[in-house]
């Protein structure tokens, strides 16, 4: 595939033409990319570099490989006179800000394929990853006369393109690998896709070249401080997607949340409020019965009002499960067909996902969940909380990664002793940051008494084991903070390690020294 290069510069905006052997009209792209050590020839060259300095540099690089065209920032006059000598071969352009104007070029190049189908977009702190995961399912349903429909999904725990599944590398990919990726869903007949939408994708304009349908948010409460800074920061990151939304396109906001209608005022055309308890909201989910394996739903909104069995642990799946209805409504989907498909729903990997025990049953209820910020594991467990069985215990486990926010710890450990009767804290991804003191940060936020049971153990394998050896019949044990993750990092190394795993191998082992014992 080619494009003329003048074509290609239709989508980007506003992007200048400095100079070159040829006008745009009459150069030829082969391919954009953003990795001046693979640059080939006739390929549109995007820098992506943080100052500019590495700009001009990456893009002489690229030019000395055969790029016929390079797109920098503004540059001071000695740097744009040396890009003009040493890459006089490529047409040289600049953009205010190249990663934005290069993922516009990025899905042009790539035939527009966010126009071709309808995609929807989640965002906020938690819930992303099961709200666009129930949205693919219901979207799945296809609309009436229809039948089943391939949904492509893009999120932190899978990637699908329409034919097959495979495991995600980032929540938000970058332009380079998401505008190629929806146009393989175009290719296998996908009328919708479904993608999480992080504060670091928004933030860093990854998503500048989509167009949307729908745009979600879920919640906003603490988390990647440490890269936005402020929480009014990571906010207005979360904000910008609402900047891609088409104008017949629909917001889908959870008003509940304290920056709800903050959100729903960044929205062009429609906004659909969502809430679990506010009657004047446009769709409004109850709760009519709550057990350990699932949740009867009320809904009431524009098309209608029904009730569901969503097969989901944990209250704060009814307002996941509502947003996920109203997405596949505003698709197209009949409210009926949604209402009878989540009764079918299965939650994501890591996900309050319960790991099955010894086959005779017997041992406490084990679930593995992806909490890792101190809202996500209040939430979570709170939910659990009132679920276990009268005369059983709740018993939490979970770490905190190294390398990152540490204010969050302390605050992790309080959750976790508001609703558990036992704690047990370890380790999450400890990184380069030694493991102990990470835990010396979480032991600051316990109670010094009149709380839960805490046991510290820093090997997140001896932990699980232990609290599952320590739990009832009837207790409850949920392992927080890693959810689908498949590897630990050490240092600088991973190693493999699946929360799921170690737990169901824990449990067959207490099982076996059951039997053993006369």
């Amino acid at each position: 595939m080619s494009m003329n290069l003048s074509e290609l510069l239709e989508a980007a905006g506003d992007v200048r033409v400095l100079g070159g052997p040829a006008s745009p009209d009459r150069v030829v792209i082969a391919w954009v990319g953003g990795d001046s050590r693979t640059s080939e020839p006739g390929e549109l060259f995007i820098s992506r570099a943080p100052s500019v300095d590495a700009a001009v540099a990456h893009a002489i690089d690229a030019a000395a490989r055969g790029a016929a065209a390079v797109l920098v920032p503004p540059l001071p006059a000695a740097l744009a006179d040396r890009l003009a000598v040493e890459a006089s071969s490529a047409v040289r352009l600049e953009a205010a800000v190249p990663t934005e104007a290069g993922a516009r070029l990025v899905e042009r190049f790539a035939g527009d394929p966010s126009r071709r189908l309808q995609l929807l977009a989640v965002t906020g702190t938690n819930g992303k990853t099961t709200t666009s995961w129930l949205t693919r399912q219901l979207l799945a349903v296809g609309r009436p006369g229809e039948g089943p429909v391939p949904v492509g999904l893009i999120g932190t725990v899978s990637v699908h393109d329409g034919r097959a599944m495979h495991d995600a590398r980032l929540t938000t990919p970058d332009p380079f690998e998401l505008s190629p990726l929806l146009a393989r869903m175009v290719d296998h007949g996908c009328p919708f896709a479904v993608m999480e939408a992080s504060s670091h994708g928004l933030d860093q304009g990854r998503l500048a070249g989509v167009r949307l349908m729908a745009a979600i948010f879920t919640n906003l409460t603490g988390d990647h401080l440490d890269y936005h800074g402020t929480m009014d920061a990571y906010a207005a990151a979360k904000r910008r997607l609402f900047d891609l939304l088409d104008p017949a396109g629909t917001a889908i906001v959870n008003i509940d949340d304290e920056r709800g209608p903050w959100m729903a005022a960044a929205a062009r055309g429609r906004v659909l409020r969502v809430s679990a308890g506010d009657a004047s909201a446009d769709l409004l989910v109850r709760e009519r019965d709550r057990t350990i394996d699932g949740t009867r739903l009320q809904l009431t909104g524009p098309w209608g009002s029904g009730e569901a069995m969503v097969p989901l642990t944990g209250g704060y799946n009814a307002m996941n499960a509502a947003q996920a209805a109203a997405a596949a409504a505003v698709s197209g989907i009949a409210w009926e067909a949604i209402l009878e498909a989540m009764a079918g729903l299965t939650a994501p990997p890591g996900r309050l996902e319960p790991v099955a025990g010894p086959a005779g049953g017997g041992g406490p209820r084990v679930f593995v969940d992806y909490a890792h910020t101190d809202d996500a594991l209040d939430r979570m467990l709170a939910a659990v909380a009132p679920l276990v069985p009268e005369g059983g215990r709740l018993v939490a486990v979970f770490g905190c990664g190294g390398d990152r926010d540490r204010t969050k710890r302390p605050r992790m450990a309080a959750a976790a002793a508001r609703h558990a009767n036992l704690v047990v804290f370890t380790s999450d991804n400890p990184r380069t940051e030694d493991p102990e003191r990470i835990l010396d940060d979480i032991a600051a936020g316990l109670p010094a008494a009149g709380g839960p049971q805490v046991r510290r153990e820093v090997d997140r394998g001896r932990a699980i084991r232990l609290a599952v050896e320590l739990a009832g019949d009837r207790d409850v044990v949920v392992i927080a903070g890693k959810g689908h993750e498949r590897d630990q990092i050490l240092g600088t190394q991973r190693r493999p390690f699946h929360d799921v795993e170690v737990a169901r191998a824990a449990m067959l082992e207490l099982a076996a020294s059951r039997e053993a014992t006369p």
